[in-house]
């Protein structure tokens, strides 16, 4: 799985999703480790998921109001993982 390219693929779709405001920030040439994230921001709350050619990951998910963030590492294996990263990332901005 290439996941910088699933991820550029999730972040063109998520950027059509209603009370979203959804960025991208691809790979930075000559970096060691080549990564890429989107970030997806609501009324009060806030996601990240960050990924790297390697597999590894990183969920930020906050919220304003309440003061409640957690930041997890990932390891995404094959689409699916991927996948599943999204769907956390929409539940939480999603939920109240």
């Amino acid at each position: 799985m290439d996941a910088l390219r699933e991820l550029r693929s999730w972040y063109e779709r998520l950027r059509l999703e209603p009370g979203l405001t959804v960025t991208w920030r691809g790979p930075e040439p000559d970096r060691a480790k080549p990564g890429a994230s989107l970030r997806a921001e609501g009324a009060s709350r806030m996601a990240e998921l960050t990924a790297w050619e390697s597999g590894e990951a990183q969920l930020l998910l906050g919220d304003a109001r309440s003061g409640e963030a957690t930041d997890e590492a990932l390891r995404l294996t094959d689409a699916d993982a991927l996948a599943h990263a999204v769907g956390r990332l929409r539940k939480w901005m999603f939920t109240s």
